[in-house]
């Protein structure tokens, strides 16, 4: 990422503070659908913008602060199913209990928010990632940024990531 100096504390604030109000929910609803828990997404979110803030602190201006905060938290929610063993069947355990007090609050789509989730588990990350990057309506620059993988590439691997999507809530099976 390109970066460049900027002067003064509260230029820095003046970029950070809209940056926060404008991107939080929605890195916030990312790492929720990732990880499948509410105080973890709180504080990835949190972790996400202090890496940020510490950036802007650094006098440095970030050129794509939307590309450069989902880059971040994309590699947070890697690096927090790395740390975590029983990531999967803590996860899965979630997503049933999730599912059977939402059944009895909410009804059918909330059991269709639990199914998609045992459903986003079941696939490869890269698959996953692009998924949810999608749904956050991401340009394909913008995808290709934060996970890697080439531009030319996403759009195909976007399409074969939804078919085994739509696999694995078929046939239960994704790979």
């Amino acid at each position: 990422m390109k970066r460049g100096k900027t002067t003064g504390a509260s230029q820095r604030e003046a970029i950070f503070a809209p940056l926060y109000e404008k991107y939080s929910p929605d890195i916030y609803r990312l790492a929720y659908r990732w990880l499948g828990n509410r105080e973890e997404a709180l504080d990835l979110t949190n972790s996400a913008f202090l890496k940020l803030h510490q950036t802007l602190t650094g006098n440095e201006l970030i050129e794509n602060p939307k590309t450069w905060i989902y880059s971040v938290a994309v590699n947070l929610c890697r690096d927090s199913i790395r740390r975590t063993i029983k990531y999967r069947s803590i996860l899965r355990d979630n997503c049933r209990e999730d599912s059977r007090t939402e059944k009895a609050s909410a009804g059918n789509h909330e059991q269709e928010i639990a199914q998609i989730r045992g459903a986003l588990e079941q696939l490869p990350e890269r698959d996953r990632i692009l998924l949810l990057l999608y749904q956050d309506d991401l340009s394909y620059a913008e995808m290709a940024r934060a996970t890697g993988v080439k531009i030319t590439s996403i759009g195909k691997t976007l399409s074969r990531a939804i078919a085994r999507l739509a696999n694995v809530l078929k046939n239960g099976d994704g790979r």
